[in-house]
């Protein structure tokens, strides 16, 4: 019975850690893509009143 219960709680415990993996996999890609945006926006408030082709360079949106 000893063995049956480690047993189970091993594979819970793998199955928690891979759980975790992938949620700290998609918050960091979230967090990537966030910079991104930031990036985009302040590059767009630095080119207020240049041509559009000025705005659009270095803006992830449109690459």
């Amino acid at each position: 019975m000893i063995p049956t219960a480690v047993a189970f709680l091993t594979a819970t415990v793998l199955v928690l850690a891979a759980a975790l993996v992938v949620v700290v996999r998609e918050q960091r890609q979230q967090a990537t893509e966030l910079a991104r945006l930031t990036r985009c926006v302040s590059t767009l408030e630095r080119n207020q009143g240049k041509p559009p082709g000025d705005l659009i360079m270095g803006c992830p949106i449109y690459n």
